[in-house]
């Protein structure tokens, strides 16, 4: 018999535990083959599809992702520039106009859309922007356009050729200016009701409008969609394709318990966005008896009485204006043009009407004429008089 012999540097055990190595890998990348085949079979391609899809439109236009393509001047110059502010008055929707300022100045720019800025940039040693002056004699130029209502979009050109992308967001919109004449903290009382009553063709539909006090010393009467335009020191009622377009303009943007205001001055900006609360005044308690004493028949349609310490004649028509402590009737044209434009103020006693047994009927308004009291109280008949025989 032949005894046959097979020579290794491997022990039998150390052959026997490689092949075990050997078959266990095999089975773990057979098991990972399956798993990867399952997955792409269950795959849903309408949601890789529509990934692709959004990624790409985040990729594309002036908003573009290209942080990493950004030299570090063009980030430098990103974070040295802000986009202040851009004009949304209503008459100005064709004519966009933009305002540029410089980081830690006051430096700003205002430009056309679609216009291009010339400014010189300082580079300090680093190699980012240390300062921007603007210039229409500069080496860099910036073509600027709207991206969406926060950010802004610019093409800068530097003369040695180079060409940024730059986006700058807006932070924190500043207002256009100083607000004038004093509506942003106007004070709104209702309607006017002597307007309502008294009106005629002339004044009744203002009397629908709620009245807003300027600065205590004039009123405007406004209704939801009005617009008013800033001129000669005041505040006026205007139609929106007739406003000065280099004067302020103001909207009322809505009406409820209180009033919303929006205004902008004469390059677009935003100059505030303001609400009105709703005034109250005093509660209006006025007794006739005790007003008005003395009260007798002069004629059919005239009572003498005394009101307060004075000694007065009154008629159907007549207007009593109370002012501090003293009565006084308005006769002429100028103190009644005065008293509708509240210019003259104070509470009022309208007599309506007297007849012949000496009854009196009228009103009685406080001063900014949005309460009304009616009243009514009957003379003496003169044949009560002493000494008559």
């Amino acid at each position: 018999m032949m005894n046959i012999r097979f020579r290794t540097r491997f022990s039998i055990e150390q052959v026997f535990f490689i092949a075990q190595i050997a078959v266990a890998t095999g089975l773990l990348l057979v098991v990972i083959l399956l798993l990867g085949h399952g997955r792409r079979e269950g795959f849903d391609a309408r949601v890789s599809k529509d990934v692709v899809k959004d990624f790409s439109r985040m990729l594309s236009g002036p908003l573009a992702l290209r942080e990493n393509a950004k030299s570090p001047l063009a980030i430098s110059l990103e974070q040295k520039l802000m986009f202040v502010a851009q004009s949304v008055r209503p008459d100005m929707e064709g004519d966009r106009v933009l305002k540029i300022g410089v980081m830690g100045s006051d430096v700003e720019r205002v430009v056309k859309e679609g216009e291009a800025i010339r400014c010189n940039l300082g580079i300090h040693e680093g190699g980012g922007v240390e300062s921007v002056e603007f210039s229409d004699e500069g080496d860099t130029e910036m073509a600027v356009q709207v991206a969406d209502g926060k950010s802004l979009y610019l093409q800068v050109k530097r003369a040695a050729g180079e060409v940024m992308d730059l986006v700058l967001n807006a932070r924190g919109i500043a207002k256009g200016g100083k607000v004038p004449g004093g509506l942003s903290c106007a004070k709104m009382w209702g309607e006017d009701l002597f307007f309502q009553k008294y009106g005629g063709a002339r004044y009744r539909p203002m009397g629908k409008k709620v009245q807003v006090e300027v600065d205590g010393k004039y009123v405007v009467y406004l209704a939801e969609g009005d617009f008013l335009t800033f001129q000669d020191g005041k505040w006026c009622l205007v139609e929106l394709g007739e406003a000065p377009k280099a004067a302020p303009l103001a909207k009322v943007v809505s009406m409820g318990n209180g009033l919303e205001l929006e205004a902008w001055d004469g390059k677009g900006f935003s100059l505030f966005q303001a609400k009105l609360e709703r005034e109250r005044g005093k509660a209006l308690r006025f007794d006739p008896q005790q007003v008005i004493q003395e009260a007798k028949m002069r004629t059919s349609r005239q009572v003498s009485c005394k009101i307060g310490k004075q000694r007065m004649t009154l008629q159907g028509g007549d207007w009593l204006l109370k002012r501090k402590d003293s009565w006084h009737k308005l006769r002429s044209k100028d103190e009644i043009d005065a008293f509708l434009n509240h210019e003259l103020r104070g509470e009022l006693l309208v007599i309506d009407s007297i007849d012949k047994s000496g009854l009196v009927r009228g009103n009685y308004f406080n001063e900014m004429r949005t309460e009304v009291q009616p009243l009514s109280f009957r003379a003496a008949s003169s044949n009560n008089k002493k000494g008559r025989k």
